[in-house]
């Protein structure tokens, strides 16, 4: 399969560039080239701003596209113009229409939970395992039995590419596990990854 994709191998596109690659996939980028530029020296590189310049996909086809980078409605509407005649499958990691009228039949719109893993940038999990990775008194987030649920970036993008292998077409809630884990759960897993002699401390109160 001849893959396109949108967007920087910072995070959840570098695990989709991995497993594709691993699946013996050919695969193109096009990014601005401020992330990781000395990676995949072996993969075809186009550079470019999609927000003000996408020239560098003129002309060219693809079996498949995936965008892990379109933020904006203009932005991703602009992508749309481009390749609506150039790559058969569309998948779109958010949960614009665009992506859907411009593709009928052939996009898929996985709507990601929490992503979490190796090369997590966002600050929002990996400060948990960071924190209570430092031990002593930690001040919990939220109430001990309220449900979490977390996704592993990598399984994400295996089950991404083999949406795009596939053609397969919908709207996705993309999370897990089920049923949710409780938050302390989470807190007590990453003591025990870190060996950590953390003590949790609980941020909630009781009072009404």
């Amino acid at each position: 399969m001849r893959l396109l994709i949108l967007g920087g191998p910072r995070f959840l596109g570098r695990h989709v560039v991995d497993i594709a690659l691993a699946r013996g996939h050919q695969v193109t980028l096009f990014n601005r080239g401020r992330t990781g530029p000395q990676l995949y020296p072996e993969v075809e590189r186009l550079r470019g701003d999609r927000a003000v310049d996408l020239s560098p996909l003129d002309g060219r086809r693809w079996d498949a596209v995936v965008d892990t980078s379109g933020f904006l409605p203009g932005v991703v509407g602009r992508a749309i113009e481009v390749l609506r005649h150039q790559v058969g499958h569309y998948l779109f990691v958010s949960s614009e229409r665009l992506v859907e009228e411009a593709f009928p039949g052939r996009a898929a719109i996985p709507r990601p939970g929490l992503i979490i893993g190796p090369h997590d940038y966002m600050d929002r999990f990996p400060y948990w395992v960071a924190r209570i990775a430092e031990g002593g008194e930690v001040l919990a987030p939220g109430r001990p039995d309220r449900p979490v649920q977390v996704l592993d970036a990598r399984d994400l993008a295996a089950w991404m590419v083999r949406l795009s292998e596939r053609g397969v077409s919908g709207i996705f809630n993309a999370t897990g596990p089920d049923p949710p884990l409780p938050m302390s759960r989470v807190l007590e897993a990453c003591r025990e990854a870190a060996s950590s002699d953390a003590r949790f401390t609980a941020s909630w109160s009781s009072r009404v």
